[in-house]
Formats: structure tokens, C-alpha cells, sequence
């Protein structure tokens, strides 16, 4: 029995020892791995951006020379010498010609002070180029993976106007213009091509039911957009329905028809007014004997509701 016992205390000393040595190899501070996005999450912010790949956008001819705000190194702002081959001059910017449609994906999100610093390799090259993302926003690049969803999702089908125009663009004047539609109005989605601008980087190619082209500018996900602009809405819901809104709410004529011209009258609706005018800039809210009462604040009005139903309007 004694024997037993002895044999018993040996082997759970030899645990022991092995447990506390297994505990003294920990040595020093281990940064985390950088944070992995779920695939089916839209939205993603800067620190699970590893793996994910971006494209450089092409920009507007004016804007080609400044390049691309992201650097061959860490040291942003003190850079000394003669800018190479890959920078612009003064800046140190990637250069617009040398980048332009090219990939890149992110190898490393580190955190430094209160800063994001995300490290890219370029796909062609494998070449190491650095970014200091503000307020979660990097201008001139794109996640490659918002055009294949967006096709997915808008290519071949029908969306509805909000906002009254489509977008044309000649490339050898390097302008716009505009064709003008209905609030509401049918556009089939033709195509989807990558825009000049991070902040709405898709240009989602229409036709009207007059077969007149052009384009509608949007964005597929929150990702690499200023981050107190994220809202509960997908960004592309300022820029059209996905469903035939005349379909869906039953409003006589009459209504349609300020909403199309951007006024709004005692008795409407909060979604006949937003629909008319938009998101308004500023709400208070106040609870006066069970009622709800709301003061919406545009540029140069206020609108006052009880409940749902618009019962004022004041000049500021």
C-alpha cells in the first residue's frame, strides 16, 4: 500500500514539473494574429482586413498626378531623399501609372499609438506597399470583392431610381452629364464596372425604358469607407430601390407625384418625406401625453411630426 502511494506522489510530481515547465517557455508579449473577417460578413472594418485583396482604381485626369496615398515604407512622414521610380515627387505617393489596375492584398493589420497600419504585397510584383488608413478609409482602392457580389446580386435585374438622374461619361473629355429620370423609374443593370472614386467605387450600368445609357454610382459594402458614416443601411440604398417602390407602397397619384418633384405637405408620411427629401440632418424627439413628437432639421427647413403624420413646416 505504501509502495503504491509512493508510486502514485513520483507520477504527479512528474506532472507537475512538466505543467510549470511547459508554463515557463511563455517568454515576452505576443501580439495577436490580426483579426480574420467572416466571408459572409459585408462589412468589414481595417483590423480583419487580412487576406483580403484590393484593386487601385483609375482616377480622374486631373487627380493622376498626385498618384495613390499609400508609401513603399512605415516612415509616412519623414521620408528623405530622392523619390524612385514607384513614387511621386514631393510625396512619395505610389505613382498613378505604375499602379493603376493592379491588386494587392493585405499581408499584415498592425496597430501603432492610435493608427492602423495595413501592409500590402502586390500580386504582380510582390511588392510591399504601406497604408495609414483615416477613420478606417483608404482613397483610390477598392475590395475586389464588392464588383463580384454586386454582380451576383444586381446584374440582369431591375432597379428603381431615387435620384431623379443617371450618370453619363465621356472618356476622352473626361466629363460627365446626366440623363434625367422619374423617381421610381425602371433601370436595367447591363453591366458593373469599377468606378473613380473609393467612396462610391461601383458604377452600376443602366438603361432606362427609353434605352438611353448611363450609370449610377454606389458603393456594395461599407468596407473602406470613413467609419462614422456606416449606417444600418446598405450604402446603396440612397441610390435606388431594389424593388418597384409604386408596388410596394400603395400612395394615390398625388403623392407620387411631390415625391417626384421634392415637396413635401401637411399630412404626408416620415417615408413620403424621406423618399421627397431625404434623410434629415438632425432629429429631436420629444413625448408630450403619449404622443411622439419629432422635429426634423433640413438645410433650410423644419418639419414637425406627431407620430407619422407631418403637421408643420418652419422656414429657419
Amino acid at each position: 500500500m505504501y509502495k503504491k502511494f509512493l508510486i502514485s506522489l513520483v507520477f504527479i510530481s512528474i506532472i507537475l514539473l512538466t505543467i510549470t515547465h511547459a508554463q515557463q517557455r511563455s517568454i515576452g508579449k505576443v501580439e495577436k494574429a490580426p483579426e480574420k473577417a467572416d466571408e459572409s460578413v459585408l462589412d468589414i472594418p481595417v483590423k480583419q482586413w487580412m487576406g483580403k485583396r484590393f484593386i487601385f482604381l483609375e482616377k480622374w485626369r486631373v487627380l493622376q498626378e498626385f498618384g495613390y496615398n499609400l508609401s513603399l515604407s512605415k516612415n509616412f512622414y519623414s521620408r528623405r531623399g530622392k523619390p524612385g521610380e514607384f513614387e511621386v515627387e514631393t510625396t512619395y505617393n505610389l505613382k498613378y501609372d505604375k499602379f493603376v489596375g493592379k491588386t494587392i492584398r493585405v499581408i499584415d493589420v498592425e496597430k501603432k499609438y492610435s493608427d492602423d497600419i495595413v501592409t500590402f504585397v502586390e500580386e504582380e510584383s510582390n511588392m510591399k506597399v504601406y497604408a495609414k488608413p483615416y477613420k478606417g478609409y483608404i482613397d483610390g482602392i477598392a475590395l475586389l470583392d464588392d464588383i463580384t457580389k454586386a454582380k451576383e446580386r444586381w446584374l440582369g435585374k431591375t432597379i428603381y431610381s431615387k435620384r431623379r438622374t443617371i450618370t453619363t461619361y465621356c472618356e476622352e473629355m473626361d466629363k460627365h452629364g446626366d440623363v434625367k429620370v422619374k423617381f421610381g423609374e425602371p433601370l436595367k443593370v447591363i453591366d458593373i464596372w469599377w468606378g473613380l472614386h473609393s467612396i462610391e467605387p461601383l458604377w452600376v450600368i443602366v438603361e432606362t425604358t427609353s434605352k438611353e445609357k448611363g450609370f449610377v454610382s454606389t458603393a456594395f459594402s461599407w468596407t473602406n469607407i470613413y467609419s462614422d458614416r456606416w449606417t444600418e443601411e446598405r450604402p446603396w440604398e440612397n441610390a435606388f430601390f431594389e424593388f418597384n417602390p409604386k408596388e410596394r407602397y400603395k400612395w394615390s397619384d398625388e403623392i407620387w407625384e411631390l415625391i417626384d418633384n421634392r415637396k413635401v405637405r401637411i399630412g404626408m408620411n416620415k417615408e413620403q418625406v424621406k423618399l421627397s427629401w431625404g434623410k434629415p440632418e438632425k432629429i429631436n424627439k420629444d413625448i408630450y401625453q403619449g404622443l411622439i413628437r419629432e422635429q426634423w432639421i433640413y438645410s433650410s427647413q423644419y418639419l414637425y411630426f406627431d407620430d407619422d403624420k407631418l403637421t408643420a413646416i418652419q422656414s429657419r
